[in-house]
């Protein structure tokens, strides 16, 4: 899939595929829904992934329940409203990064460098028992059986996802690497 087909951009920031199939493909000029044959172009701008040693370039993102999520160039999160077909914004946070649902349906965004933010599964802000990665880039989130896994720019963060709080930081790999 290239601009001869439609898409806004070739350089992808981000992918993801929804529960009905449609590809969403973030590009530095525009959120693109791809149907298989033809796209949907939505007005949400995405960084310049040429240039160097920058990493705020947005994100699309599917949760489970079907719901597709974008956080575009101004980093703020947005939720698909998909009656109207457009994406609304959610007043959490100025400073998103990430987006992940949890089993329980919570989400947990993480930021760049205001900590993470808990959402319960309508979008409403949790409170947290004490802060989590405060002023850390957090650039990744995923669950692993009772934890959750938080990649940051200060090592890889482990939160009990019942008790919502900081376990321990991962700065080295296995073999005694510093973790980046």
């Amino acid at each position: 899939l290239s601009i001869k087909d439609g898409l806004a951009q070739n350089s992808a920031i981000s992918i993801a595929q929804d529960s009905t199939g449609y590809l969403w493909i973030a590009t530095q000029d525009g959120l693109n829904k791809y149907d298989g044959r033809s796209f949907t172009k939505y007005p949400y701008i995405f960084a310049d992934v040429t240039r160097p040693n920058y990493s705020h370039l947005g994100k699309v993102y599917v949760d489970r329940k079907g719901t597709v999520w974008c956080i575009p160039y101004d980093k703020k999160l947005h939720r698909l409203n998909a009656k109207a077909n457009r994406f609304e914004p959610l007043e959490v946070t100025s400073d998103a990064t990430i987006i992940y649902q949890d089993r329980d349906l919570n989400y947990w965004v993480g930021t760049y460098r205001t900590g993470i933010v808990l959402l319960d599964s309508l979008g409403r802000k949790l409170p947290l028992p004490s802060p989590i990665a405060a002023g850390s880039t957090c650039y990744d989130i995923l669950q692993e059986g009772t934890n959750m896994l938080l990649a940051t720019d200060r090592g890889v963060l482990r939160v009990g996802l019942a008790s919502k709080k900081a376990l321990d930081t991962l700065r080295h790999t296995a073999t005694g690497q510093l973790v980046t």
